[in-house]
C-alpha cells in the first residue's frame, strides 16, 4: 500500500493562526487585555499610562489558546482628543496599513471599553470597524475594563446592556473583567489578584468560543465601492491600475465625513456610565 504524503494526514494538516483584532480608544486597556492573553510574566504589549498614547501603530503577537493558534492584533488608538495624542491623519494610514497586513482574514473583533468612560465616540469606533470596514460579518465582542472594585464585575452588563443596543451596539458576547492587578499589598499579595485571574479565565475561553468557523477576508474591493459612492470617482485609471495619488485623500474625505455624520446622529444626551450594583 502506498504510504500518504504528510499532507494527507488529519494530524499533520497545518492550521493557520487565528487572526483576532482589538480595538478600543487609547487607555482603555487593550494592551492590558492582550498581556492576559499571552500569559507571560513581562508585558509584551505596550501598556499606555501617559499623554502619548503608547500604542501608536498596530502590533501582532502570537498566543496559544486552548491548544489553538491565535494573532492578536493590538490597533492604534482612535479619537482621542488633541494634545499628545495620535494624530487623526497617522491613526487613519495605520487603520488602513493594518487592514493591508492581516493575512488569511479575521476571526473576531474585541472592542475593549471602559466600564466607566461612555462617550459619543465609543459608537463611532463601532460603526467603523464592525459596519464600514468589516459589513458585520466578522463576529464582536465586548470586553468591559476597570470593573476591578465593582461586587460582582457582570452586574455593569446586566445594567447596561439595553442602553448599548439601543445605541445600536450589539455584540455577540461579552466579558466584564479588570485588567490590572492592582498594586501590591504588604502581605506580597496585589490587591486584585483574584478578580484579575477570574478575568483571564472568562477571556481564555471567550476568545476561542466567539471565534468565526472560518476566517472572513475583507477584500478592498469593498472599501473601494463605498469610495465610489461617496465621491462619484473610481480609484482605477483608464489601464485599469490604482490609481495611489488619490487613494489617501478619498479615504481620508470618506472617514471624517463619516464621523460627522455619525455625529449629527447621535443624541446630545450621552450614554451612562453609572451603574447600580446590589
Amino acid at each position: 500500500m502506498a504510504e500518504l504524503p504528510p499532507s494527507a494526514h488529519p494530524s499533520l494538516v497545518h492550521c493557520p493562526p487565528r487572526n483576532v483584532l482589538f480595538f478600543g480608544e487609547t487607555g482603555v486597556g487593550k494592551s492590558s487585555v492582550i498581556n492576559m492573553l499571552i500569559g507571560e510574566n513581562t508585558d509584551a504589549a505596550c501598556i499606555s499610562s501617559g499623554a502619548q498614547g503608547c500604542t501608536f501603530a498596530s502590533a501582532s503577537y502570537e498566543a496559544t489558546i486552548s491548544g489553538e493558534q491565535f494573532v492578536l492584533w493590538d490597533t492604534v488608538g482612535l479619537n482621542e482628543g488633541e494634545k499628545g495624542k495620535t494624530p487623526p491623519v497617522v491613526a487613519e494610514r495605520n487603520l488602513r496599513e493594518l487592514m493591508h497586513n492581516i493575512k488569511g482574514g479575521l476571526s473576531l473583533l474585541v472592542y475593549v471599553i471602559r466600564g466607566t468612560r461612555f462617550r459619543e465616540v465609543v459608537r463611532i469606533n463601532y460603526d467603523l470597524f464592525h459596519r464600514m470596514i468589516c459589513d458585520q460579518k466578522v463576529p464582536i465582542i465586548a470586553v468591559v475594563t476597570g470593573l476591578e472594585n465593582e461586587e460582582r464585575m457582570d452586574a455593569w452588563w446586566d445594567n447596561n446592556e439595553a442602553d448599548l443596543r439601543k445605541f445600536g451596539l450589539v455584540f455577540k458576547a461579552n466579558a466584564c473583567i479588570t485588567a490590572s492587578r492592582g498594586k501590591v499589598l504588604k502581605t506580597g499579595c496585589h490587591a486584585f489578584e483574584d478578580e484579575y485571574e477570574e478575568s483571564r479565565g472568562k477571556l481564555l475561553k471567550l476568545i476561542p468560543q466567539s471565534c468565526s468557523p472560518e476566517p472572513i477576508l475583507i477584500p478592498m474591493q469593498s472599501g473601494e465601492g463605498i469610495l465610489r459612492l461617496d465621491t462619484g470617482h473610481s480609484r482605477h485609471g483608464s489601464n485599469g491600475d490604482v490609481d495611489d495619488n488619490n487613494e489617501q485623500a478619498l479615504v481620508m474625505n470618506l472617514l471624517w465625513k463619516l464621523i460627522s455624520l455619525l455625529l449629527r446622529c447621535i443624541p446630545k444626551n450621552p450614554l451612562s456610565s453609572e451603574t447600580n450594583t446590589h
